[in-house]
């Protein structure tokens, strides 16, 4: 039986590479509060911090076959969280970006009636893509984003494991960034050349 405080990462490495969960989950615990505060130095707040610290893990559950033992498991876990954490800044640059463009290019005299016609449109969009996820999938990152119940919940209440409900949320969020990032570029496009 591994130790979990005793049992070097090379060890644990050859382990997950050969797809066992109790190594997985000792490096989980192992670093992830690790990961967890550097989110938190780039201001982060906690559900972000939560959210980067998932993707990672589920980047080297997804890769687990391709480790090397040889080389270090933190700094590839670091170089991980980097690339996450970068993304994630710069996505909410563009955001920033996108909104003070957006705000700076109003008209004065729009009303609350259009803003609310808008504000209609864009929730029935999300409301369209969030329809396209699988329907287990769909139930559980609704009840997570809408209803709030952590991931521990959701696994009780459908029956499922909380790595699995992780894994749907994982792949729903990605699904509806990417379709949403689609759609943020159509607009920008658009108002740039109207």
């Amino acid at each position: 039986m591994l130790e979990k405080n005793k049992t070097p990462d090379e060890k644990l490495v050859k382990g997950l590479a050969a797809g066992d969960q109790s190594c997985f989950d000792i490096l989980f615990i192992r670093y992830s509060g690790a990961i967890y505060s550097v989110c938190r130095l780039y201001q982060f707040n906690l559900p972000d911090s939560d959210e980067v610290v998932q993707d990672v893990f589920a980047k080297v559950w997804e890769n687990r076959s391709q480790l090397n033992s040889n080389l270090s498991f933190k700094a590839y876990l670091y170089a991980i969280a980097r690339n996450l954490i970068l993304k994630r800044i710069r996505r909410r640059a563009i955001d920033l970006a996108f909104k003070q463009y957006f705000i700076s290019h109003a008209s004065l005299s729009e009303n609350s009636t259009e803003n609310i016609i808008h504000f209609n449109e864009l929730r029935d969009i999300s409301d369209e893509i969030i329809d396209k996820l699988p329907p287990q999938r769909k139930k559980v990152f609704l009840m997570n984003r809408v209803e709030g119940l952590k991931s521990e919940e959701i696994a009780v209440k459908m029956g499922l494991s909380k790595r699995t409900v992780e894994r749907h949320i994982y792949d729903a969020q990605k699904f509806i960034r990417g379709k949403m990032s689609a759609i943020k570029i159509i607009i920008l496009f658009l108002s740039i050349i109207l």
